[in-house]
């Protein structure tokens, strides 16, 4: 490089070379000069050539019926843990309003004599 730093420009739109001072080029087209080639498609397989094989239907159709009595059966075990858990709440709940009432109760009668 015989100046470092110079910014070497190429006049747009054209492969000229590239100057320290770009001119413009004497052919500009208010046109486009160029259409984007379209990109096609891609053609569509033909499905009646793939076969699905019945013993591969079968073991996927297995792996679906177990994978949902798994799920079945984890759905059931939750909701009995919740009702009884529930039952368990609930006894709780009545023996902590008795034992209220008794010590209202106590204390009624504790103020009264």
């Amino acid at each position: 490089m015989k100046k470092p730093g110079v910014v070497l420009r190429r006049p747009v739109g054209t492969n000229g070379e590239f100057t320290e001072h770009a001119e413009l080029p004497n052919n500009l087209s208010t046109e486009k000069s160029q259409k984007s080639p379209t990109k096609t498609a891609p053609k569509a397989q033909d499905t009646s050539a793939q076969k699905i094989d019945d013993k591969a239907m079968r073991h996927t159709a297995l792996v679906s019926e177990r994978a949902h009595k798994r799920i079945e059966a984890v759905r059931i075990k939750a909701e009995v843990e919740r009702e009884k858990e529930a039952r368990r709440r609930s006894r709780e709940i009545k023996n902590l309003n008795l034992t209220w009432n008794l010590s209202r109760k106590i204390t009624r009668r504790g103020l009264r004599t």
